[in-house]
């Protein structure tokens, strides 16, 4: 199964090379989150947190397991824009990937979604088809 909308064409200069998210941003969503939750929820993709992403679930107070719940939570209508990022040496070969990001109010407790908690929650991710992960590359408070 695919999880990808589109194949957005490379970026023209090398990620690394790019100072900013505006500069890495992509004209639209590239993966189906829908299809990504149901794949999470009958267990077929696992999640993988980058360094980034674990310091600030880390910060928050935040277990995996808490940012799988956020993910599983998530509705299209959370979605910000998509931007162009570098999985660890290991993930990907140093190919760039596209991503999503979102963001949304969420009750760690109840385990939902709560638009009066403030600020809300931004998650960047995408997907290894190969591997089976949904990479999360940025989970912090918004700052929107």
């Amino acid at each position: 199964m695919t999880f990808s909308l589109w194949d957005p064409p490379l970026p023209v200069v090398p990620i690394s090379s790019i100072s900013t998210d505006k500069d890495r941003l992509i004209g639209g969503r590239c993966w189906d989150l829908p299809a990504v939750q149901q794949a999470l929820a009958d267990g077929s993709l696992s999640i993988e947190l980058t360094t980034t992403a674990t310091e600030g679930a880390a910060y928050l107070g935040w277990r995996s397991s808490d940012v799988a719940l956020f993910l599983k939570s998530l509705k299209t209508y959370h979605y910000i824009n998509s931007q162009w990022c570098m999985p660890p040496a290991d993930g990907n070969h140093f190919k760039p990937l596209q991503s999503d990001a979102y963001q949304m109010g969420f009750s760690r407790i109840q385990g939902v979604e709560n638009p009066r908690l403030e600020p809300y929650l931004y998650i960047k991710w995408g997907v290894r088809e190969r591997a089976a992960v949904v990479m999360v590359f940025s989970f912090h408070e918004s700052t929107r």
